[in-house]
């Protein structure tokens, strides 16, 4: 009989396996994502969004932005391009969601990515608003926004 300190042999993985496993075991996020939770905050941050248009409040719009997209053009360009969005839609008067999708996110320390897509009535048209909210210690994070004339 063995006794119970004694080690058991085993078969050497073959290393495109062992490579394999180990990429594997890196992209996978074990982070629990809690999407009603998640996409909750994302719609939130939506009807935040909607206030700051409203009132015209561009560096509160730009407020709401995650630091790396931030940091990919100079403030006084991204304030322009808002200010520019808010003069051509005019006023939200309505925006009724579309689709939602809740994603776990891999950058560290965020916990999901929230994509939503809204039918919205402005001013002066209508238009489909897709927005990507990165959501991190509860809070959402504008990483995507896009306004497409019409209904898509």
């Amino acid at each position: 009989m063995k006794s119970v300190t004694q080690l058991v042999a085993l078969d050497p993985i073959p290393w495109p396996l062992a490579v394999a496993l180990l990429l594997l075991h890196s992209c996978v996020s074990v982070r629990p994502v809690y999407k009603d939770k998640e996409q909750a905050i994302a719609e939130k941050a939506v009807s935040r969004f909607h206030e700051l248009h409203n009132s015209q409040d561009i560096n509160g719009i730009y407020d709401l932005m995650e630091q790396s997209v931030r940091e990919k053009e100079p403030k006084s360009k991204t304030i322009d391009m808002i200010k520019k969005t808010i003069e051509s839609v005019g006023g939200v008067q309505n925006a009724k969601l579309l689709q939602a999708s809740v994603l776990p996110n891999a950058n560290p320390g965020y916990t999901s990515r929230v994509s939503l897509s809204y039918t919205t009535h402005f001013e002066r048209g209508e238009a489909t608003k897709f927005f990507t909210w990165d959501i991190k210690s509860g809070e959402a994070y504008l990483f995507e926004y896009r306004i497409v004339p019409g209904r898509q």
